[in-house]
């Protein structure tokens, strides 16, 4: 184990992120081999962040329709926190509409979640959706953050009056 976090400590995160997830399911392999020889009477260990969600069972098999509805949500609140927030402000809309679009392009998604945490913060949103953002693994986070995306850029590009973009709209909230 001394070796291993030596190892580890020369990885780039996402690596780290790779080990710890298989580190995590060959621990819980182990313990239920131990619990079917009689050696413990029950096996039990606390469900997981993506268990406790339902993105992924007992087998770690992931429901990725569950991760995308959930980023789909995320991106919508998000969205409309924006609108509600700026309702006068169509060009600002449109800046942090372009904001976090290069910020999920060029950053990392480790990155891109600070930003969208950091909105959700300024905008008065549901933080919910900042656990289940986390609770994500790399795989699981790649799809949330893609729905997420996506529901995103879709309240503005065709809610605001099918323009296209957010600009010059005199969008109202409440349509």
């Amino acid at each position: 184990m001394m070796t291993l976090d030596t190892i580890m400590a020369n990885m780039p995160l996402a690596e780290r992120e790779i080990i710890m997830d298989k580190m995590v399911k060959a621990s819980r392999d182990i313990l239920e081999t131990i619990a079917d020889m009689g050696y413990i009477d029950q096996y039990e260990t606390s469900l997981t962040a993506m268990e406790k969600r339902g993105y992924q069972d007992e087998l770690g098999e992931m429901d990725i329709d569950q991760i995308e509805a959930d980023g789909y949500e995320f991106g919508m609140d998000l969205a409309f926190g924006i609108l509600e927030e700026n309702e006068n402000n169509p060009a600002r809309v449109l800046d942090i509409q372009k904001y976090v679009n290069r910020q999920y392009e060029s950053c990392s998604k480790k990155k891109f979640m600070k930003v969208l945490e950091t909105l959700v913060h300024a905008m008065g949103n549901d933080e919910g959706f900042i656990g289940d953002m986390y609770a994500c693994n790399k795989k699981a986070r790649n799809y949330y953050l893609d729905e997420m995306i996506q529901s995103f850029n879709f309240v503005f590009d065709e809610m605001c009056h099918g323009t296209g973009s957010a600009t010059n709209c005199d969008f109202d909230v409440e349509e």
